[in-house]
């Protein structure tokens, strides 16, 4: 009893002298229920302010008196805010939010979020087609949703399903600019730039564009051979004050590939003063800096947001191919474990794993790996590309031309998989047909 009262009346003066940064030292056991409205009229002052962290403690007391789907909401996006997207506390409170029906669309879109960024889309996809048809159709009314909806059919390999859907929407006069963008870079991945370029037109005309239509422009364009173009585009939204980290980071990056490091590094230097640097522009600061020779700096910078709790699988992945050029393979394989704990392995990570691999003299393992994600429905073209290499180095031409082939008929073959061809036919006896 006296810890109740003594807990009540802390509240009280916290309340009123509005020092919520202490609101973390009280338990929600010891609090009365009456308690929780002034714990919501705290929540909507704090969520003006910026102060995730007193938030976060206002929402930890709210639902731990009472288990209200809303307040479960607001402290899963919280926790994100604070911890990154995908975050194991925020998927927790996305689940209580979900517990009690009924069930709200930007809920759900939230909660697809978070399981999009720990590479868990099929939760979200088994839990929308578990709906009744009714229900889910009055669902997928919220563009937002589909949008969400349709990214994790992607990452479950369900694409042409998912660029129906998209399709489907759009033809109904959607105007979400995020179903333009994910079906613009559909088409651009599916070897269709042209079509992908229409689209962002189509965007654009019906006054929908936005930063991250504009960034996707630019890649489209350089896929289409106007890479200065893209950069002209970048640069213009840029200098008219856009704080978009897409057109830092690409931007950046077509610099870096056109031989000017220094400017590139100029570039990202900018966004991290603008505090819009992310893990993206952080990851390609890193490759920057390695090519300028610093990559101690470089392996350091990754290190550090790696131990921060950052979840980009480009950090780890960055970081495991400097250990295993560095000649550490151990330790970029312990990393590269590390990616596949925290459930943000993806196609890149495990290519590099299988090279890591046959470093460490463990080929047959890579080669099993590889021809596993491939069985799966991988079509990155990396994988296919470091097998098909594997195979010609084991003496299995034929073997390396089929699965060359097939690269070259899912669309996803490009200059270096078309090298490779040429070796393995001339170890056939066909170079004439390579040249």
């Amino acid at each position: 009893m006296p810890d109740i009262v003594a807990s009540n009346e802390a509240f009280f003066h916290l309340r009123e002298a509005q020092d919520y940064g202490k609101l973390g030292e009280l338990e929600a056991r010891h609090l009365r229920q009456d308690t929780v409205g002034y714990l919501e009229d705290i929540t909507r002052a704090l969520k003006g302010h910026g102060d995730d962290r007193s938030l976060r403690a206002a929402l930890e007391l709210w639902v731990g008196i009472t288990s209200d789907p809303k307040a479960h909401r607001f402290l899963a996006e919280t926790i994100e805010r604070i911890e990154g997207k995908g975050a194991d506390g925020a998927l927790i409170h996305y689940r209580q939010a979900l517990a009690v029906p009924p069930v709200f669309p930007h809920t759900l879109a939230s909660y697809g979020t978070c399981l999009l960024a720990r590479g868990e889309g099929h939760e979200l996809c088994e839990l929308l087609e578990s709906i009744d048809p009714v229900t889910l159709r009055s669902l997928l009314t919220n563009h937002h949703l589909v949008s969400v909806y349709a990214r994790a059919l992607d990452q479950l390999g369900r694409g042409a399903e998912a660029s129906r859907l998209r399709r489907q929407r759009i033809e109904e006069d959607a105007k979400h600019p995020a179903l333009f963008h994910d079906e613009a870079r559909y088409l651009r991945e599916a070897g269709k730039p042209e079509e992908a370029l229409q689209l962002l037109d189509r965007a654009a005309q019906l006054g929908i564009a936005d930063d991250y239509t504009i960034s996707l422009r630019g890649v489209v364009l350089e896929h289409l051979g106007r890479g200065v173009e893209a950069s002209r585009l970048r640069r213009q939204r840029i200098e008219e004050d856009a704080e978009h980290p897409a057109l830092f980071h690409d931007e950046a990056r077509y610099l870096r590939e056109a031989g000017k490091p220094e400017e590139a590094l100029q570039l990202l230097d900018r966004a991290t003063q603008l505090g819009i640097a992310n893990e993206y522009t952080m990851s390609l600061r890193g490759v920057v800096l390695e090519q300028l020779g610093r990559g101690a700096e470089a392996s350091g910078l990754r290190r550090q947001r790696i131990e921060e709790g950052a979840r980009d699988a480009a950090l780890f992945q960055d970081e495991a191919r400097y250990l295993q050029e560095a000649g550490k393979p151990e330790e970029a394989l312990q990393l590269l474990d590390r990616a596949v704990q925290l459930g943000i392995a993806n196609e890149y990570t495990m290519s590099l794993r299988g090279v890591v691999l046959e470093q460490l003299g463990r080929g047959a393992e890579a080669s099993g790996l590889r021809r596993q994600r491939i069985k799966e429905g991988s079509r990155d073209t990396a994988l296919f590309q470091d097998e098909a290499r594997y195979l010609r180095e084991a003496g299995k031409p034929e073997e390396a031309l089929l699965l060359l082939d097939r690269a070259t008929q899912l669309g996803i073959a490009n200059e270096y998989t078309m090298s490779l061809r040429g070796v393995v036919l001339e170890q056939l006896g066909r170079g004439a047909e390579a040249s």
